[in-house]
Parts: structure tokens; C-alpha cells; sequence
């Protein structure tokens, strides 16, 4: 006994000083400390949001707008505020495409924040911008899509080329991108479908067809005559656009694509232009007028015939003969 008992009066002291420090405990508060853990946290989130934000605006050539941002917290969560200055909000005095550029900054610049690598889904996002912002916007969609799945809807043809163009560059060869459409056909709404930017859009396609519309059994084309029609109309109107696009203009301007092809402009066959295109408008102006009676039965003047769906499909064969030979 004797030789523990330095060591047993040592735990014993230690016992007393743990009971002493534990009845003043209750003396202290940890709620300075807890703030200062909280604003250090809030003042390291705030500079690097700001930091990522400034450089998403720069991305979008917003470098010249001096926004303010403000972080404080509502019901324990975090609430940013922004503003040009102390005096005016930001509806004030930028125009609708700046609040536009600066709100996409702000949720990219978020999305950089966030540990989830979620899918995000943007719904028209370049409203408002002029095209060079659009063509920022697809870029950053495009690089995005490298952390995560990234769904656009749009409705403007300048960022469906633009993500189009930046999607195809070497870089992004490792990545997947589909397109889609929708479209009313004759009997439905919303139709989904594979755009034709991503598969061969050409006039044999529509010829085929056509060609099956009118090579119905006699008894079914009788019955459905105008539907059918209507529907052949409405793959000869595609067709004459291909025909126009690929093989009259050559390639040197293509739908969903912002640039014009200068080698094979010397390639266009005017004088076969200036035979023909009277002739061929009034065909496609035929088909867009049998297609969109048949979508509206006010405008319904006389209803469109098989007959006369192969009197102009020849001719518009015939006519193409001239511009591949």
C-alpha cells in the first residue's frame, strides 16, 4: 500500500480538480464562441462564393457590372443579397438580360459549392441575351456537363447551335450529348423525337415515305385519301427543305448551324436557281398550306388529293435530278 500511495493520492487529486472544473462549467457560456465559429464559417463561404461569382460573371461578359454581395441569416438559414450600390436594387437599374447573365452566375457559382453532383435542369436560360452571351452560356453548359448530367430546354435556335458547335470540339469527344425535338404531327401533341442534327436528315428518307404512303393498298387509300395526303404534303415540304439545304445551297448554309461554308458557295448552281425556284416555292408554299388547314378547319379551302401529291413529287424529283448530276 505504502508503495501506491503517491499514486492513489494523485488520482485522487485529479478527481477533485475534474469535479471543481465540472460545478463551474455552468459559470461559462460557448455561445461567444459558437458566433465566432459560425462568422468564421459564413465570412469563408461568402469569400468564395464571391470569388467563383466574379469569375462566372466575367465568363459571361458581365465583368463590367459592380454587384455587392451580401450574406445574413433568416430563421438559421443563409440569405444572399445583392446590390449596385447602398441606394439601388438591382431591377433598378440593370436591363432584363443583365439580371438575366447575373442570376446564371449566381447558380453556377452554387453549383461549384454544392458536394451533390445531382442533375440539373435548366429551362430557357438565355431569355433576354444577345448572342454572344448565348454563346457563353452553351460553353458553360457544355463544361458542366463534365461533373454531372446537365437537361437544357430552350426554345432559341442560337443556343441549340452554339451547344451544338462547342459539343462536337476535341475536347469534349468523351462525353455523350443527345438532342431532341418535339413536334405535332397529324394526330398527336408533343411528340418527342431524335433531333435530326444527330442523324442523316436527307431527301431519300422522305422520298421512302412518301413513297409508302402512296403505294397503300387501293382500299386504304381511298378511305383515308386526304389524311394521307396531308401527311405526304407534310414529308414533301421536309423534303424540299434537305433538297434546298444539302443539294441546291450545297452545304454552305446548314439549319443549326451559325456559319456559313465559303468553299462550297462556288459550287451553287445559280442558273438552275433562278430555273426552278419559282416552281419549287409553290410547291413548299402547297404543302404548308394542305398542312396547316388540316391543323385548323377554318382554313380548310379544298381538300388535298393523292393524285395531286404525286403530280408534285415527281416534279419535285424531276427538278433534283438537275442539281446532283
Amino acid at each position: 500500500m505504502n508503495q501506491k500511495l503517491s499514486e492513489v493520492e494523485g488520482i485522487l487529486k485529479g478527481l477533485k480538480v475534474d469535479r471543481l472544473l465540472e460545478g463551474l462549467s455552468g459559470t461559462f457560456s460557448t455561445d461567444s464562441i459558437s458566433r465566432k465559429t459560425s462568422k468564421a464559417r459564413d465570412d469563408l463561404i461568402a469569400e468564395n462564393f464571391n470569388e467563383i461569382f466574379q469569375r462566372e460573371l466575367k465568363g459571361l461578359r458581365r465583368f463590367d457590372i459592380k454587384i455587392n454581395l451580401k450574406f445574413r441569416t433568416d430563421k438559421a438559414k443563409s440569405v444572399l443579397l445583392q446590390d449596385i450600390s447602398s441606394y439601388y436594387a438591382l431591377s433598378d437599374v440593370l436591363s432584363e438580360g443583365e439580371q438575366k447573365a447575373i442570376a446564371l452566375a449566381e447558380f453556377l457559382t452554387e453549383l461549384q459549392l454544392e458536394e451533390s453532383k445531382a442533375p440539373v435542369v435548366v429551362d430557357d436560360p438565355v431569355t433576354s441575351l444577345d448572342h454572344n452571351i448565348i454563346d457563353e452560356v452553351a460553353r458553360r453548359l457544355v463544361a458542366l456537363s463534365r461533373e454531372r448530367q446537365v437537361i437544357v430546354f430552350t426554345h432559341s435556335i442560337l443556343l441549340f447551335n452554339s451547344i451544338k458547335h462547342k459539343s462536337e470540339l476535341e475536347r469534349f469527344k468523351d462525353l455523350e450529348f443527345k438532342y431532341y425535338e418535339t413536334q405535332t404531327d397529324l394526330e398527336h401533341t408533343g411528340i418527342l423525337y431524335e433531333s435530326p442534327t444527330l442523324k442523316e436528315d436527307l431527301f431519300k428518307n422522305y422520298k421512302k415515305e412518301i413513297n409508302n404512303i402512296l403505294n397503300l393498298p387501293k382500299e386504304e387509300r381511298d378511305r383515308r385519301e386526304n389524311e394521307l395526303a396531308v401527311r405526304g404534303y407534310d414529308k414533301l415540304r421536309a423534303a424540299i427543305e434537305v433538297l434546298i439545304e444539302r443539294e441546291i445551297f450545297n452545304n454552305t448554309v446548314k439549319r443549326y448551324r451559325k456559319n456559313v461554308a465559303l468553299s462550297q458557295f462556288e459550287k451553287i448552281k445559280g442558273e438552275l436557281i433562278d430555273k426552278h425556284k419559282e416552281r419549287l416555292n409553290d410547291i413548299f408554299d402547297k404543302c404548308c398550306d394542305y398542312v396547316g388547314a388540316h391543323s385548323s378547319a377554318d382554313e380548310l379551302q379544298t381538300e388535298a388529293s393523292l393524285s395531286e401529291l404525286k403530280i408534285d413529287f415527281d416534279e419535285v424529283k424531276q427538278i433534283r435530278t438537275e442539281f446532283v448530276s
